[in-house]
């Protein structure tokens, strides 16, 4: 990246800028920068980003539009076909299937909700030299195995959520 700034560091700054708007950006998976927010902010902001450079990937001086693409809605009421009875079976099998597929996503979400309060009451009864030495080991269990995309996947997120005061602290305790 540009001026020596890693692409987390990036993307922290793009996501503090575009919070307040209602927007984030995040990386997929294969390393593209895409951007999402709420309905309710999507006609606001489809017309407002814009984009100033340097003059080397985006022109310099005046900012210039943002070229947005929206994605499909996943369930889109107006191309229901109810004509007949089996554009109704049909279309009652999509909606069926959608039921199905936001009672998935409903429970993943759930059980991740969860796994967070379970995470946050462990941290609230134990002291910070526990936590650390359980966090060590597990750590230290996940980097040993195999390595693969879906161990480095599970790994980044630990890594991201450490922050350089709490290593200082644990490391003042010594």
């Amino acid at each position: 990246m540009g001026d020596g700034i890693s692409r987390d560091a990036a993307l922290r700054r793009l996501n503090q800028a575009l919070g307040p708007l209602g927007a984030r950006c995040e990386l997929d998976d294969h390393g593209r920068l895409g951007f999402s927010c709420g309905e309710q902010d999507w006609a606001r902001l489809r017309d407002s980003l814009t984009v100033r450079g340097g003059g080397m990937r985006f022109p310099g001086g005046m900012p210039q539009p943002l070229a947005t693409l929206a994605e499909p809605a996943a369930l889109d009421a107006g191309q229901w076909q109810l004509d007949d009875h089996a554009q109704v079976r049909q279309t009652l099998q999509g909606v069926v299937r959608s039921i199905a597929q936001l009672q998935q996503t409903r429970a993943a979400i759930g059980s991740a909700i969860a796994e967070a309060r379970q995470s946050i009451g462990q941290l609230a009864r134990t002291d910070e030299q526990s936590w650390a030495s359980g966090f060590v080991s597990d750590f230290n269990a996940r980097l040993n195995q195999t390595a693969d995309f879906n161990h480095l996947q599970q790994l980044v997120p630990a890594l991201l959520g450490i922050s350089r005061y709490r290593v200082i602290s644990l490391l003042s305790l010594r």
